[in-house]
């Protein structure tokens, strides 16, 4: 199954210098934007404790960049419509970096990522520290993405602290990756979500999705069998790498299953995989005169053979097993008498199609004059 492509997810690594040190980890709770400070950009502000210095840096994907070039170089992705990142401690903003290539903090394009490298201001002790990314300078336009880490800040050590962005999905789109199903073929069908951020990015990479008000968004499939005809598994619950794969049976009991997303505020258009059934090309036969004649059968991916039954053998003959053809299979028969009968095509899965087939044979009499007769 094509996999769950979901973007602007960063990972960050912030090490922190000075008066610094301790563990950290990235807090699973909604993150609560934090309000501004009085620092501009790539600026700090005053704190009333003492601080130290975090040292950061992020790699950024040049917008228009293939992925595969840019996956190369950086361990994690953030949206390549970043613009700038603020760090805030206390629910206040302490630093805020412009994202743009080849201007400090940031190096030029190699690649297909460049690299900013910037630093902000910390308090000692335990503080909680959110990242957030921006798709306009100076923190201004819309989050991208955001995410927080505790981290307890001691005198005296360097402390490396990696952070894995959650992308903000303002929107998502669903589809699988076929529509349809061959009966008697055992067929996986992948379900994939593509989520979005503000900028119109692909979420993809490390860490989970959020929404706008730091909610976790938890996708999950819904399917509409219940018989197990369709039996759907989730891959990389708790990632933005979701995707499910579809089992299907090869049955045609339930002759289609419909999926959707619940769990998130967002509207996504369900999709419904159908089992391509046996039909026949004519829903009747009607023929004057007796001899040979035949219909077709169609039933996508059947390589099997097909049993031919006719009912009233005194009118309509048949020949049984006949082959199946690539999708579309000619059923022969034979009008031998007047009368009706009903020609049952059935497959190994017992799918069968019934086609009447009535015959109607004229029996003509010619009279003629006597002649040479007297009265």
């Amino acid at each position: 199954m094509k996999q769950l492509h979901i973007a602007a997810s960063a990972i960050l690594a912030i090490v922190v210098a000075g008066c610094g040190g301790g563990g950290s980890a990235p807090s699973s709770a909604p993150i609560a934007a934090p309000s501004p400070s009085a620092s501009g950009a790539n600026g700090s502000g005053g704190q009333a404790k003492a601080t130290g210095t975090a040292s950061f840096t992020i790699r950024v994907p040049v917008a228009g960049a293939s992925s595969s070039s840019a996956s190369r170089k950086r361990p994690a992705y953030v949206s390549p419509n970043t613009a700038s990142v603020t760090f805030a401690v206390g629910g206040t903003v302490t630093n805020t970096v412009n994202i743009q290539a080849g201007v400090a903090p940031c190096g030029a394009p190699s690649g297909g990522t460049f690299t900013c490298t910037a630093q902000a201001n910390v308090p000692t002790g335990q503080d909680t520290i959110v990242v957030t990314a921006y798709s306009a300078p100076s923190g201004g336009g819309s989050v991208l993405s955001r995410n927080s880490v505790v981290q307890t800040i001691m005198a005296g050590a360097n402390n490396p602290i990696t952070l894995a962005l959650n992308g903000v999905v303002t929107s998502v789109s669903f589809a699988l990756s076929t529509n349809t199903v061959a009966t008697g073929t055992t067929t996986t069908v992948t379900a994939t979500l593509d989520a979005t951020d503000a900028s119109a990015a692909t979420i993809v990479g490390p860490g989970s999705l959020i929404d706008t008000s730091g909610n976790p968004v938890v996708p999950t499939l819904t399917n509409s069998d219940t018989s197990g005809e369709f039996v759907a598994t989730e891959h990389g619950a708790g990632t933005t790498s979701i995707t499910w794969s579809i089992a299907y049976n090869g049955s045609s009991a339930v002759p289609s299953a419909t999926f959707g997303i619940a769990g998130t505020s967002f509207t996504v258009t369900p999709q419904t995989v159908s089992v391509a059934a046996l039909s026949a090309s004519v829903s009747s036969i009607t023929l004057n005169g007796t001899g040979t004649d035949s219909f077709s059968v169609t039933e996508s991916g059947y390589s099997g053979s097909y049993t031919v039954v006719s009912d009233n053998t005194a009118a309509v003959t048949v020949t049984s097993p006949v082959t199946a053809g690539n999708g579309t299979t000619t059923i022969p028969f034979n009008a031998v008498a007047s009368g009706t009968a009903h020609i049952t095509v059935t497959d190994s899965f017992n799918e069968s199609v019934v086609v009447p087939v009535t015959v109607t044979v004229s029996n003509v009499t010619v009279q003629g004059n006597a002649k040479g007769k007297g009265r």
